[in-house]
């Protein structure tokens, strides 16, 4: 609760503005990132307390409908996919062909996976019967260090779109879209004790990894001024996904996820190092303000083309924009 209550609550505030918004957690198998994200199968965990931050997410969103009453409409979307050894799967929809979904790129949108199913919800309840099918088509395996342990990275998107009208009468739509992202754990082979299929994935889930890490590293030199640096988003299918959760126009929290234990020295020093290099990005609402604000920015365009003197508009014209 408490970690949902510091991290989830900022994500769906930041939503709720008409930001896109991700959170994800990082560390090594074992450490606690399925728990605090998504939880275990069909979460049967009675005390509220206790649940992880998707549940917690998803109830909050429709108190918050509920809240806000008939003068906004609300319309959420839920889907659900996993990424194994470099395969997109759908999880809500797991009789899938062996090559899985194609990742695409579009020129505004970005890497999608096409024909992920994107399915209406309409309750929490609804909500979470989608996000309890798509939990028990994971792909879940035990090793040394983990009874219960992830091999596919999962993430969780939650779109929902918000119409209203101003002062103005004008209706105006907001629309968000919140990614939750439970990376698989990575993983020492010696520890472990993997062989087979489980060595094979885990060296997939290493690699991906690695080519996260190379990323936020390159965002974060970025970030600090340095110039001609490349972001290789493209060197892997997790990156691609999450291309506009650490690029983009997205606000995105970074759980750090650690081992107590001695014996696990190295791997907590990895992973905070690697999570202690933030990228800094300028994120932007996605708030369209109708036909009417279209249309005078149409003409006020075809003015300019030809070359006649523009009045200038009032501030006080334009609806508030989240900052």
């Amino acid at each position: 609760m408490s970690v949902y209550a510091d991290l989830g609550k900022g994500i769906l505030d930041s939503a709720w503005q008409g930001y896109n918004a991700t959170l994800f957690a990082y560390g090594q198998t074992g450490s606690g990132k399925s728990w605090s994200v998504i939880g275990y199968e069909p979460n049967k965990v009675a005390k509220f307390d206790t649940l992880s931050i998707v549940p917690l997410l998803c109830e909050d969103i429709f108190k918050g409908i509920k809240e806000k009453g008939a003068a906004v409409q609300c319309e959420v979307q839920f889907s659900m996919l996993e990424i194994y050894n470099e395969v997109v799967r759908d999880l809500l929809q797991p009789k899938q062909g062996k090559g899985g979904l194609k990742i695409r790129e579009h020129p505004k949108r970005g890497f999608y996976a096409e024909g992920l199913k994107t399915t209406m919800v309409t309750s929490y309840e609804d909500m979470n019967q989608k996000m309890q099918q798509g939990t028990i088509n994971r792909t879940i395996a035990s090793t040394n260090m983990n009874a219960t342990s992830s091999r596919a990275h999962t993430i969780v998107g939650i779109k929902f779109i918000q119409k209203s009208k101003n002062a103005t009468n004008v209706e105006t739509a907001k629309t968000a879209t919140i990614n939750l992202v439970d990376l698989a754990g990575s993983e020492r082979v010696e520890a472990t004790g993997a062989t087979g299929d489980r060595l094979k994935e885990g060296a997939s889930i290493n690699l991906s990894l690695t080519k996260l890490g190379d990323c936020i590293h390159a965002l974060a030199e970025q970030s600090n001024g340095k110039k001609n640096v490349r972001v290789p988003f493209r060197s892997s299918t997790l990156t691609k996904l999450l291309r506009n959760a650490l690029g983009g126009n997205s606000k995105t929290v970074m759980i750090a996820a650690i081992s107590p234990a001695d014996i696990n020295f190295d791997e907590t020093i990895s992973t905070l190092r690697r999570t202690a290099e933030p990228g800094v990005t300028r994120g932007q609402a996605d708030q369209d303000y109708g036909d009417r604000q279209r249309r005078s920015c149409r003409e006020a365009d075809s003015r300019a083309e030809r070359g006649e003197r523009c009045a200038e508009t009032s501030a006080s014209d334009w609806p508030d924009q989240p900052r």
